[in-house]
């Protein structure tokens, strides 16, 4: 993953990436309604990396587009964005699955793979279309944004 990433960029290996995760999606679904136990492992694990190896590549990119010292604290943001999901994951994926959080459940499989599909296929185009470098201009207001902290920190540090 990351040796492709070095040969056609990050950005057009994770939009690549979300792409495969909803065709495998939806390959899955597929497999699993067909009754091939083999097909469904194989689609659902392939399914569950490229989403899961697209984490540390946003990584990468925040430190390829915005240097290395803004690596942590945007690293940082992504992983307590995933937290706050992971709360409320089981509630939303009950609802998804069974169309009630209490009560007579009646489960619906194909609306989580439906869902997990149409999600990759959101970030597929978000991370193609809106995902980009900062232009020369961004990168310039952003240092000088940065030059009042960077003075600062160089005070308390002589004192």
């Amino acid at each position: 993953y990351g040796l492709i990433s070095e040969h056609i960029g990050r950005r057009r290996t994770m939009a690549y990436a979300y792409a495969g995760n909803c065709v495998f999606q939806l390959l899955t679904l597929w497999a699993g309604l067909s009754h091939q136990p083999a097909l469904f492992a194989i689609c659902a694990v392939i399914s569950g990396g490229l989403s899961g190896a697209n984490f540390p590549m946003t990584a990468a990119t925040v430190a390829d587009y915005y240097g290395e010292n803004n690596n942590a604290i945007n690293y940082g943001s992504i992983y307590a964005f995933k937290a706050l999901g992971g709360s409320f994951a089981g509630g939303i994926a009950a609802l998804i699955m069974t169309g009630t959080l209490y009560g007579a459940a009646t489960f619906h499989w194909e609306r989580g793979f439906f869902f997990g599909a149409a999600l990759a296929a959101i970030a597929t185009l978000v991370v193609y279309f809106k995902c980009k470098p900062p232009t020369r201009e961004q990168w310039e207001r952003a240092l000088a944004k940065t030059a009042p902290v960077a003075a600062r920190e160089g005070v308390s540090k002589a004192a």
